[in-house]
C-alpha cells in the first residue's frame, strides 16, 4: 500500500525513534582549512550581532556536481543577505539536532550599520578590503569541504529538518534575520519511502501535522526572518525518483504554512 505524505510526516512529528548508524561506520568528513571561529567578530568588536543561518542537508550522500552547485548557490544567497558586522552560521541537517555539525561561524568584517554602530568606531577601509575576501573564501571552503565528492556520508535514517529549524530559531531568537536551507525539504521518513506521484497531503492532514508540530514545540518564533530554500526534491538525484508536480506542490504548501506559523517575514520555497 502506498503511504501518503501525511503518514510519513506524522511519523516524524510523533518522534518515532530510528537508531542512528554507529559512528564507527561513518566516513570521516573532509575538513576545511583550520580557522578560529568568530575571529572577525572579535577583531571588529561586534557584540550580539544579527545572524544569517545556512543549513545544509547531509542526510543523503551528495552524489553529483549539481548538488554541490546548489550548496554553493545557497551560500551565495546567505552571503548576499549578510551585512557588515552580521554573523554567518553554517551548520548541517542530519538525523537529529544532536547530530548537526557547525561548519562555519563568524561575522562579516565591519561593524553593524544604523543605530547599532552609533557608539562603534568605523572600520578601517583597508581592513575591510583585506578581510572581506578572506571571510568569504573561508566560508566557501567550509561548505565545499562539507559537500565534497569524496565526503559521502551514509544515508541517515531520517531528516530532522523541522527540529533543526526549531533549534536554531530558539538559539537565535530576536537575532536571526535570514535562514537559508540547502535541502530537498523532504522531512522525516519521507526520503526513505521514495514517494510516488500519487502521494498527497490534503489540507486537513496538513493542518493536523502543523498542529502536532506546535504541540511538540517545533514552531519557533521567526519574526523579522527571511527564509529561502534550495530545492524541493532536487538533491541526490541519482538515488531518488523525481516527485510529481502535485507532490512537490503539497510539500511546498506545507512549508509555506509552517513558516507562516513561525511569523517569518517571507518564505521562498523553491
Amino acid at each position: 500500500m502506498i503511504r501518503s505524505i501525511a503518514v510519513v510526516l506524522t511519523g516524524m512529528l510523533l518522534g518515532l525513534a530510528v537508531p542512528a548508524q554507529a559512528a564507527s561506520g561513518r566516513q570521516a568528513e573532509a575538513a576545511p582549512p583550520v580557522r578560529e571561529d568568530g575571529k572577525f567578530c572579535k577583531f571588529y568588536k561586534v557584540e550580539n550581532p544579527k545572524v544569517v543561518t545556512l543549513l545544509i542537508d547531509r542526510t543523503l550522500p551528495v552524489t553529483n556536481a549539481q548538488d554541490r552547485k546548489d550548496a554553493e548557490a545557497a551560500l551565495d544567497k546567505a552571503l548576499g543577505m549578510l551585512e557588515q558586522g552580521q554573523r554567518l552560521r553554517v551548520a548541517t541537517i542530519r538525523e537529529s539536532v544532536g547530530s548537526s555539525q557547525v561548519l562555519f561561524d563568524d561575522c562579516r568584517p565591519g561593524v553593524p550599520q544604523g543605530a547599532a554602530s552609533f557608539f562603534s568606531k568605523p572600520a578601517s577601509s583597508q581592513d575591510l578590503r583585506t578581510d572581506t575576501p578572506v571571510f568569504e573564501a573561508e566560508a566557501k571552503a567550509a561548505v565545499a569541504a562539507a559537500v565534497h565528492e569524496k565526503n559521502r556520508l551514509p544515508q541517515a535514517p531520517q531528516s530532522a529538518i523541522v527540529a533543526t529549524i526549531a533549534d536554531v530559531g530558539r538559539m537565535f531568537r530576536g537575532q536571526m534575520v535570514g535562514l537559508v536551507l540547502a535541502s530537498d525539504m523532504i522531512e522525516g521518513r519521507l526520503a526513505d519511502l521514495a514517494p510516488t506521484p500519487d502521494a498527497t497531503l490534503d489540507p486537513r492532514s496538513r493542518d493536523k501535522l502543523l498542529t502536532k508540530a506546535a504541540e511538540l514545540d517545533l514552531v519557533p518564533r521567526l519574526e523579522g526572518v527571511v527564509v529561502h530554500s534550495f530545492k524541493i526534491n532536487h538533491w541526490d538525484r541519482k538515488n531518488r525518483p523525481v516527485l510529481a508536480d502535485t507532490t512537490i506542490r503539497d510539500l511546498r504548501e506545507f512549508w509555506i504554512e509552517y513558516f507562516r506559523m513561525t511569523g517569518a517575514t517571507s518564505a521562498a520555497i523553491n
